[in-house]
């Protein structure tokens, strides 16, 4: 899918403020194609699992950036903004067994700082969304099943909400809300608590509005289906 292009009329575009969809297949950037937020990978010089001196590799199943996180690799997009205080944050991500699962906590993608903005992420294995200082669980630990999983984090004003491989797994109330600050947004870790993740992350959405339930299940059965 190099060189593709988003479908502006599409209506799920509405509010897309990010799209990494990790294919790069080389090199240290990971590219977005909406508001050209690129993410360097920073931290792993080392040989990864996908060839010598390629920093980013195409992951299992043909997509997604693998990630070889033992010596502090991640990818950052400094000044990074959602522009309104909702969120959609779509990612999806694959582990095997070339691809530790050290403790089980690991960022996916997170807006700094943390515990301010909104992360997902797990924790001993089990799979949460934070908006601010509210959390979310699925309750489930989710080990390396050599599956891509679809995994969403949203906030539509009142409540916080995950979604895993196309249906809800949980829902808060949260009278915070979103805090949308300008700031760097990670992939793979955090800058203050490490959490690196180990394995294959992508493509990564976001949106600066809350998805349907219906949008979410589509974009599950076609993870590309406004890009072309």
């Amino acid at each position: 899918m190099a060189g593709a292009t988003i479908d502006w009329g599409d209506p799920i575009t509405s509010g897309l403020v990010g799209c990494w969809l990790c294919n790069e297949n080389g090199g240290s950037t990971l590219y977005d194609l909406v508001k050209g937020k690129n993410s360097t990978l920073n931290g792993d010089t080392a040989v990864n699992y996908w060839g010598v001196g390629s920093l980013i590799g195409i992951g299992e199943a043909g997509r997604g950036v693998f990630i070889r996180n033992t010596a502090n690799a991640y990818a950052e997009a400094t000044s990074f903004t959602l522009g309104r205080t909702n969120v959609t944050v779509m990612v999806w991500y694959h582990h095997n067994a070339l691809a530790a699962w050290v403790s089980g906590n690991a960022v996916l993608v997170m807006h700094e700082p943390v515990n301010t903005s909104w992360t997902l992420f797990f924790v001993g294995g089990v799979l949460y969304f934070q908006n601010n200082v509210v959390a979310i669980s699925d309750n489930a630990t989710r080990p390396a099943d050599n599956m891509w999983h679809q995994v969403v984090g949203l906030n539509d004003g009142p409540t916080d909400k995950l979604y895993v491989d196309g249906l809800i797994v949980g829902s808060v109330n949260d009278a915070i809300g979103v805090t949308d600050s300008t700031s760097a947004l990670e992939f793979g870790r955090s800058a203050t608590i490490g959490f690196q993740y180990y394995g294959s992350i992508g493509p990564v959405y976001i949106w600066n509005r809350a998805l349907s339930a219906r949008e979410i299940g589509e974009l599950y059965a076609l993870p590309y289906r406004f890009i072309y």
